[in-house]
């Protein structure tokens, strides 16, 4: 069916945009399943949307058969994407700590697996209670009150990933949004686990945006984290 010249603009807007809500999908698909999110990717979203912007320009250049306002308008998008991706990029924050535990990974596994109880060995973690049902496995959903010095917020996760005695996902879908994961590796024939806690977080702009993930996460909490895997270690050797 030819479709109105009229509304040729709106049809390749729609066309688009619906092309750029896709590419977040697939992207959002390919990340949380792996329950860790990787820049590249979210560079790859960022694009799209301006992908989508320029193309509801360009449509309606076509359709109005002029295309003397299209480069003014044009290179300011594609400048305030720039931006958009900057802050984003710099409001995101990647934590990775590690340690050797002298215990298998079984027996770290069995300390890890209880969400409920990651307050035992997690400083700012104050308390977790479930949304969902089921308190194991991928879907589970939970709230995490969290204290990290004056700031008091309620972190609410989902697990994406659950591999038991090998690895457990996180997607934060609260104030901070962003992934992270716990990876066991055997060592020593399995007699010690190298254990990985990773996360990339993105911080509002009113908890201070990149200001807040330099000094809240790769100082700050990287260091309590430190703190929060020797905990895990001693629970784990007893």
């Amino acid at each position: 069916k030819t479709i109105s010249p009229a509304l040729q603009p709106i049809a390749s807007a729609t066309s688009s945009r619906a092309s750029s809500i896709a590419l977040r999908a697939i992207l959002a698909k390919r990340c949380e399943p792996e329950g860790f999110a990787y820049t590249p990717l979210i560079n790859g979203a960022i694009a799209a949307t301006a992908c989508s912007r320029i193309g509801v320009l360009a449509a309606w250049s076509k359709y109005t058969k002029s295309d003397k306002l299209l480069v003014p308008i044009v290179l300011p998008i594609l400048a305030s994407t720039v931006v958009q991706a900057n802050y984003t990029l710099r409001s995101m924050s990647h934590i990775s700590v590690q340690i050797e535990i002298n215990a298998s990974p079984e027996r770290v596994w069995q300390v890890v697996e209880p969400v409920e109880r990651h307050v035992d060995w997690m400083h700012d973690a104050v308390a977790i209670s479930f949304v969902s049902e089921q308190t194991r496995g991928v879907g589970t959903t939970f709230l995490c009150d969290t204290k990290v010095g004056p700031i008091k917020l309620t972190d609410k996760m989902e697990i994406t990933r659950w591999v038991p005695g090998s690895a457990m996902g996180v997607k934060h879908v609260g104030i901070v949004t962003g992934t992270g994961v716990f990876t066991l590796e055997p060592l020593d024939d399995g007699a010690r686990t190298l254990f990985k806690w990773e996360e990339e977080l993105i911080f509002p702009w009113y908890l201070a945006g990149p200001l807040g993930a330099f000094i809240g996460g790769k100082i700050v909490l990287k260091q309590i984290w430190k703190r929060n895997l020797r905990g895990l270690a001693k629970l784990c050797e007893q």
